[in-house]
């Protein structure tokens, strides 16, 4: 078989077939409508939380130092509990998918 590369296509050896390409966008695709929905459901949690009052960014240990003309915030605490509640989601998660 020669190797050469042609301008005609279906000739070229080197060439992926269509069908590969075709399969891994399909899956790309997928990836990023549950990587969409994820943040949907993500968005519609912080409404809702912020309609029920909830204190998450206003608990204790939550660092926030404001200056003359600036206002840093971190909300570490917020952030540990927010660690800990998706671990313990995806653990479970995680076992009853097995």
């Amino acid at each position: 078989m020669p190797c050469y590369i042609s301008r005609r296509r279906g000739i070229n050896p080197l060439r992926k077939p269509f069908s590969f390409t075709l399969k891994a966008m399909i899956g790309i695709g997928r990836i990023l409508i549950v990587f969409g929905l994820f943040i949907m459901l993500a968005g519609a949690l912080v409404l809702l939380a912020g309609k029920l009052n909830l204190p998450l960014g206003r608990l204790p240990g939550d660092i926030t130092w404001r200056g003359k003309n600036s206002t840093f915030y971190f909300p570490l605490v917020t952030c540990l509990l927010l660690s800990v509640f998706l671990s313990l989601l995806f653990y479970l998660l995680n076992l009853f998918r097995r």
